[in-house]
């Protein structure tokens, strides 16, 4: 028994010394992805800390890094930040929220990347046109927080459907099929995975009962 021990201890061993990174994705499509503007970081604080910031944030910074710590707030907060970034480009970042009694947490906040100037080229023009253009970005959200109204499902149900309507509006019957389907499986395994398999009661709407 100890010699099978000492061989499976010795086995894990090998393999953890033997263990390399892996990736989600291939470092050669860099160039090819879409809104990495909102990866960049925000706030002092979240900034230093990095990717640890989302587990327990509180405060206006949560606008950004995870939105349920807007929850936590007690009054209104306001945050406005300025960010030189890389190849003279800058990112500018507003946030307000305000605890509005029953109805949770209102919020808004807007993001702006400035690019700069940048020099028309062409295949004819490979040197330039002459033009110079400069690029911005804007990301906007609006977070409200109506869980003690609406409960988890409701919220969850509504906030798929409207994500799922603003990314392809409906213009005919199977979208708004698909849209509601989406919305209402999602709901129905949000409850299932927590209530029923990790047994978390989650909370209740005043409004909705459930």
């Amino acid at each position: 028994m100890n010699r099978l021990m000492m061989r499976t201890l010795g086995l894990a061993v090998l393999l953890a010394l033997t263990a390399t990174a892996a990736w989600a994705g291939s470092g050669e499509r860099q160039g090819t992805s879409g809104a990495t503007e909102l990866l960049i970081p925000v706030g002092a604080r979240g900034s230093a800390l990095g990717g640890t910031a989302t587990s327990n944030v509180t405060g206006i910074e949560a606008s950004f890094w995870n939105p349920a710590g807007l929850g936590s707030m007690e009054g209104t907060e306001a945050l406005f930040t300025h960010t030189q970034y890389i190849a003279d480009m800058s990112v500018n970042y507003a946030a307000i929220a305000v605890k509005a009694g029953g109805l949770g947490t209102l919020g808004f906040s807007a993001k702006v990347l400035s690019i700069g100037d940048i020099i028309v080229t062409t295949e004819q023009a490979p040197d330039g046109t002459g033009e110079i253009m400069s690029p911005t970005f804007g990301v906007f959200g609006v977070y409200v927080l109506l869980l003690p109204l609406l409960g988890y499902r409701v919220a969850t149900f509504v906030f798929v459907l409207g994500c799922s309507f603003l990314l392809e509006p409906p213009r005919r019957a199977g979208l708004w099929l698909r849209g509601f389907g989406l919305a209402g499986v999602t709901a129905l395994a949000t409850h299932f995975v927590f209530e029923d398999y990790l047994a978390v009661l989650l909370p209740r709407g005043s409004w909705t009962g459930f």
